[in-house]
């Protein structure tokens, strides 16, 4: 199995188009979360989002706490601000899901490449050239068409609202997430993030779900679909977090965004959504924006450094051999 981790690893570092595919694979997944979110309040008109939270932080754990990280090179805050950022956006991303339709919400959910590209500029110093820019800016202008084209009927400014916000929480999480992932091992991570998520999403769940949960209406199908959430996103965390060392926050991002093509289609098929010109015109921009910022971004010698993984890294170090010899 480590000799496998090893083959991807190395698949992974040396070509981007691996990368590409494992980015599309987390936004399949991400769409999947939403689905369910999505079908749960319309169908049973509520979701228990801390508790389907609680679930995915414990799966986490449980897979991380075989051998407790000795010691880290970071301090505990930016691992305990990842997780309440990331807890956070999780959190209002299912309010989103609740209020507006799957396609509009997963489209704003997924803007957070807006907020990251600055972000990473402030934290890592990641310049973008003009093109990527503008890849950013068409990207952009496709959100606003899909917007508009939603309209903001009944409740759904408030689910856009509340899916922008989640954007926003993502960015800061994930630009962190970064640089947790570069600078330590994987294992770590994933520790220290479920160790600060965990408690937090199980004591708001107790505090501000006990009666829905109680008095929820529970059948085999809603529980299915309750655990289906948790172990989804755990997968998604995972998956995530360790391509993460082989890219950056920004091209994760933008990736994302075809989680908005899945969810038109999921909107459209099984929740009878009415796809207008503007809309499919607006989607259109993302494919043709993360073509045009992944075909003018950084040359492999420019990267290869900077994308390093930890575990590879660790090779020549040999202060850290003894921690993360079985990191993979």
């Amino acid at each position: 199995m480590v000799e496998i981790i090893r083959q991807i690893s190395k698949i992974l570092s040396t070509k981007k188009w691996a990368v590409l595919i494992a980015w599309q694979v987390c936004s399949i997944i991400m769409c999947g979360c939403g689905t369910i979110c999505h079908y749960l309040a319309t169908y049973y008109h509520e979701t228990i989002p801390f508790l389907m939270m609680a679930g995915c932080y414990i799966i986490l754990l449980l897979t991380s706490c075989w051998r407790v990280p000795k010691r880290s090179k970071i301090s505990w805050w930016k691992y305990l601000l990842t997780s309440v950022t990331l807890s956070i956006g999780d959190y209002v991303a299912v309010l989103g899901y609740n209020t507006t339709s799957l396609s509009s919400s997963m489209l704003l959910v997924t803007t957070v490449v807006f907020w990251v590209a600055p972000l990473s500029y402030y934290v890592f110093g990641r310049k973008i050239n003009i093109y990527q820019f503008g890849a950013i800016f068409l990207a952009m202008t496709g959100s606003i068409l899909v917007f508009v084209a939603e309209g903001t009927r009944g409740n759904k400014w408030v689910g856009n609202v509340l899916a922008l916000t989640s954007a926003i929480c993502y960015s800061i999480g994930t630009v962190v997430q970064e640089l947790l992932v570069h600078n330590e091992s994987l294992h770590t991570y994933i520790f220290r993030f479920s160790s600060g998520a965990t408690p937090l999403a199980i004591l708001l769940s107790c505090g501000f779900e006990w009666n829905t949960i109680k008095n929820y209406y529970w059948c085999t199908e809603s529980a299915l679909l309750v655990i289906g959430y948790s172990v989804l996103l755990a997968i998604y965390d995972l998956i995530l977090s360790y391509v993460m060392q082989f890219s950056d926050a920004t091209t994760m991002n933008l990736s994302m965004l075809t989680a908005n093509f899945f969810s038109l289609g999921v909107s459209i098929i099984f929740f009878g959504q009415k796809a207008s010109w503007l809309y499919l015109v607006g989607f259109c921009c993302v494919p043709t924006a993360i073509a045009i910022y992944h075909v003018f971004g950084m040359r492999p010698k420019e990267s290869n450094d900077q994308l390093l993984p930890h575990e590879e890294r660790s090779e020549s170090s040999p202060e850290t051999d003894e921690i993360d010899e079985i990191d993979c």
